[in-house]
């Protein structure tokens, strides 16, 4: 019986982990929209890009994995939490994964390279408030958005208002544009 208890509790603890693992997989797939736009003439890729929707619903599953992942305790798991909602700051606060073709001009914080990103909801297009770019992405981030690649850009965007569905991230410029649909 001894035998039996001590090869379960580790089962439990393990199952207990994997459960937080996959509800921040299946969170952040449903958060989560890429598109791909190619250029007719020589297939090259103008856009590819991907971005998370960093909800409320989001940040509480990684707060979540994050605790598991780390083993840490309640009041810990509850700081981190607490740290995620004040890096959003009652925003739509989104990660961007952004490549394009010329990667001298595929900047979305640089105004000059001519790529418009903007929340669109309700009729209303809003520019980011805020655009922070990822110089060079942490594992953590690389395990939190699989998509990040090493040709790809990144960022975290906050947008003045927390949109409400349906909802779409759009990206224009001088090679192309691009639309991401919340519904």
């Amino acid at each position: 019986m001894k035998k039996l208890i001590l090869f379960l509790i580790p089962l439990v603890f393990l199952s207990y982990s994997l459960d937080a693992k996959e509800n921040y997989r299946r969170v952040q797939k449903k958060l989560t929209r890429s598109d791909q736009v190619y250029r007719l003439k020589d297939l090259n890729a103008v856009i590819l890009w991907s971005a998370t929707y960093l909800s409320d619903e989001l940040l509480n599953s990684e707060a979540g994995w994050i605790a598991k992942h780390y083993n840490l305790s309640q009041t810990e798991k509850a700081d981190k939490l607490g740290e995620l909602n004040a890096q959003k700051d009652e925003m739509g606060y989104f990660f961007v994964s952004f490549f394009s073709d010329q990667k001298k001009f595929s900047d979305l914080a640089n105004p000059r390279d001519g790529w418009d990103l903007r929340l669109e909801t309700a009729g209303e297009r809003h520019k980011p408030v805020r655009i922070q770019k990822v110089k060079k992405p942490s594992p953590l981030e690389m395990k939190l958005y699989p998509y990040i690649n090493s040709w790809s850009e990144n960022y975290y965007v906050w947008f003045p208002i927390n949109p409400s569905t349906p909802f779409q991230l759009a990206v224009y410029g001088p090679k192309g544009k691009s639309h991401l649909l919340w519904k």
